[in-house]
């Protein structure tokens, strides 16, 4: 069973398909990180800081690593 996260614009990312993710990089407006997918060009994702942060954190549990960004 494909383990599918949505990201916070609609886009659909399948946790088996990714093969490298960049650290996420956090500002007061706006955040970014990179998803590299197998067989797949790479996918940058931008936007408000809270959405983007928890869509770093939904792909890490999917993929089974911790969060660095994580402050708790």
């Amino acid at each position: 069973m494909a383990n599918e996260i949505t990201l916070s614009d609609g886009q659909t990312i399948y946790a088996e398909d990714i093969s490298s993710l960049s650290a996420l990089t956090k500002n007061d407006d706006l955040s970014t990180f990179s998803i590299w997918r197998f067989g797949s060009a790479q996918t940058v994702v931008i936007g408000n800081t809270q959405d983007v942060a928890k869509d770093y954190q939904n792909i890490c549990r999917a993929i089974g690593v911790a969060d660095p960004s994580d402050d708790s």
